[in-house]
């Protein structure tokens, strides 16, 4: 950027993005270190812009001496290596929302790449290789790996879930209406964190695959109690369920609660952000476990053995012993 034009260009290229609609307006919209140099040159009597082979040590000397100059080089808008300049900076303030969720974002920084791509076609050489960065941008990647990672731990740990649910009922039939359950408490959470604006982070990235713990414990429960229940009916198999455990779920749950709000009052983000995941996935775990699960299984719940897993275990266990059995008593009568 050392030609004289190349030093214009930068001038005007500070004038046109103070204008531009993805610039924030104001007097500190933009830090153009190209200004400060031509009011250091035009304060020492000299022209500008400064003829080519003079720019780089006229430059150099102007962080050394000029306070402006000193700030740009120690905030590295003027980096130089020894008497080899390798980078210069302005900065621009944008009026990006940093709250935007990755996908929205992701379309700013395209905007952003476009309008780079369009100053450096208009540019002379040496400063026609402008490239443009902001931290926001390096966290667009980090909030779709989280994001990514989120989505496939919960159907990761979803999918272990309906197999423990499967294991423990013995029925097929109430480990879906289970599953379906957590699926239910874990989309409202996620409305909840939309809803208070939350940006997708690490926290909250850990906290819906941990949230599917708490989910699944009233379900499970219920769910169990019913396929045990000595009734071979809908209403009495959910009624002994409610008689059962129904008191125990209710409690457990007003305990975690009470758990849960005294992290309010802590100071870290991250102990408050907690205690919102912690009371809105037990509210809704206790809600969809007493109302939406307990109606499915009371409106087309199982009855007698309908979806149980045990006569089908022991029908494949009893021909795997029988067809041993048979082995056996060829082998003796050959013998």
């Amino acid at each position: 950027p050392t030609s004289e034009k190349a030093q214009e260009r930068i001038i005007d290229i500070c004038d046109e993005v103070q204008t531009h609609e993805l610039v924030r307006k104001g007097d500190d919209s933009i830090v153009c270190f190209m200004y400060d140099f031509k009011d250091y040159i035009e304060s020492k009597g000299e022209e500008f812009p400064v003829p080519q082979n003079e720019f780089l040590s006229k430059l150099k000397k102007y962080t050394e001496e000029d306070s402006k100059g000193s700030t740009h080089r120690l905030e590295y808008k003027i980096a130089f290596a020894g008497d080899d300049l390798k980078m210069l900076k302005v900065t621009i303030t944008t009026n990006i929302d940093p709250f935007l969720p990755s996908h929205l974002m992701e379309d700013e920084y395209k905007l952003w790449e476009n309008y780079k791509d369009q100053i450096n076609k208009k540019s002379p050489k040496g400063v026609n290789k402008m490239t443009q960065t902001s931290g926001e941008w390096a966290w667009i990647d980090t909030q779709l790996a989280l994001v990514g990672n989120a989505v496939q731990g919960i159907g990761i740990a979803i999918t272990f879930a309906f197999l423990v649910l499967v294991a423990s009922t013995m029925n097929i039939i109430i480990a879906f209406y289970a599953t379906v359950s957590i699926a239910g408490i874990v989309i409202c959470v996620l409305g909840v964190m939309y809803m208070a604006g939350w940006k997708f982070g690490i926290t909250e990235s850990l906290s819906v695959v941990v949230l599917i713990g708490f989910s699944v414990d009233y379900v499970v429960h219920l769910g169990a109690y019913y396929t045990e229940a000595p009734y071979s009916d809908k209403f009495n198999r959910m009624r002994e369920a409610f008689k059962q455990i129904g008191i125990s779920i209710f409690g457990g749950a007003v305990t975690t609660l009470l758990a849960g709000f005294a992290l309010f009052f802590c100071v870290m983000i991250f102990f408050s952000k907690f205690a919102v995941l912690i009371t809105s996935s037990i509210g809704f775990s206790l809600l969809f476990s007493l109302v939406f699960f307990a109606a499915l299984c009371h409106t087309i719940g199982p009855v007698n053995t309908v979806g149980d897993l045990r006569p089908l275990i022991k029908r494949i266990t009893g021909a795997c012993f029988s067809k041993d059995k048979d082995k056996k008593k060829v082998h003796t009568d050959s013998e």
